[in-house]
């Protein structure tokens, strides 16, 4: 196991360079978000994100949130965002809410779930926005598929 201490990346930025590399090779990380720490992997590399309903024994029925670059990337995950999304979206994102929709992806079975939705947010918090900006590929963006878990 590697241990990267967050609270020193303004000293060493190329720590964040590690965990765009874990994250690559399909590794699963546990991450600070703007709540708690939670797992997190690459959302289109199936193997990552089944270890991490393994690690969790997380239900396959309950879909892992999605956490896209920016809002732009909304329009590869949903079919049309209420009026009442767009306000959300707009009050409270980048932040701490996760939103539901309906998606328009059919597949992966682990970003769709059952019922067609897919749970999106925004992070504020600086390494998950700086991991998704520098893993984000021109023609792929990544998707941390995430899942909470809480320290005791």
């Amino acid at each position: 196991m590697l241990t990267i201490k967050v609270d020193s990346l303004a000293k060493n930025p190329g720590q964040v360079d590690k965990i765009i590399e874990i994250l690559r090779e399909g590794g699963v990380i546990c991450i600070p978000t703007d709540t708690v720490y939670g797992l997190a992997s690459h959302a289109e590399n199936e193997e990552a994100v089944t270890r991490i309903y393994n690690l969790k024994k997380r239900s396959r029925q309950k879909p892992l949130i999605i956490f896209p670059e920016n809002k732009r990337e909304l329009t590869n995950l949903t079919c049309k965002i209420s009026l009442s999304g767009i306000k959300l979206i707009g009050k409270f994102w980048p932040g701490p809410l996760t939103i539901l929709f309906k998606t328009s992806l059919r597949e992966p079975w682990w970003l769709t779930g059952e019922e067609g939705k897919i749970g999106v947010r925004i992070p504020a918090h600086t390494l998950l926005r700086l991991s998704l900006i520098h893993i984000s590929e021109p023609t792929r963006p990544l998707y941390i598929s995430y899942a909470v878990f809480c320290l005791k």
